[in-house]
């Protein structure tokens, strides 16, 4: 009986060492976050989890902010909570994803409320999601998101024009970073906008 314990043991942890993603997606991760100095993406894991359910890029060109992102989805109720509980740890704000505060870095809008107090820069795709196939996008009313770092400042040395004029001053050039997460679907999706 304890020789059969220790093989479904020994399996058991075989098995959670295997990476479940294809080599295709764990490359195109890999070569997606190699894109950004190290600095900007240590909230990224080297590899794709197997609690991945989609990843996003797009590479900075010249006013086209770069990006990051990856989602994850946990089955069991305390792993969402233990990963939750340590990104909200690291994290500088606080925001719902309705709040009229965040400003969507991938448009072109000036910021508009005059009555918040800081400014919190983060992609669209933290926020907005797809509805139902179509191509308008709506935000999400159940999210939290939480900002971990934002600085201002030159972080893409690429000699490209990166500069993104409707935003406040010192802020024509920064990068953000920080996750959302959602309680009922149990996801968490880290995410970084570069400018």
């Amino acid at each position: 009986m304890d020789r059969f314990l220790y093989i479904v043991l020994i399996v058991a942890f075989l098995f959670s060492c295997i990476n479940m993603n294809d080599p295709k997606s764990q490359a195109d991760y890999i070569e997606c976050r190699s894109k950004f100095d190290e600095s900007l993406v240590k909230l990224f894991p080297d590899r794709l989890p197997n609690t991945m359910l989609g990843f996003g890029f797009a590479a900075p060109y010249e006013d086209i902010p770069g990006r990051l992102e990856l989602t994850m989805k946990y089955s069991f109720e305390r792993d969402y909570v233990a990963n939750k509980a340590k990104y909200v740890g690291q994290s500088k704000h606080y925001k719902k994803s309705n709040d009229e505060c965040l400003f969507l870095v991938n448009q072109n809008e000036v910021p508009q409320s005059q009555m918040c107090q800081g400014f919190y820069p983060i992609p669209e795709e933290a926020i907005l999601e797809s509805d139902s196939g179509r191509q308008a996008k709506m935000k999400t009313t159940d999210s939290d998101v939480y900002i971990i770092d934002l600085k201002a400042g030159d972080f893409l040395k690429d000699n490209q024009k990166h500069t993104r004029q409707q935003l406040p001053e010192n802020w024509s050039h920064g990068y953000s970073t920080g996750v959302t997460t959602n309680d009922r679907y149990k996801t968490i999706q880290i995410w970084l906008v570069v400018w």
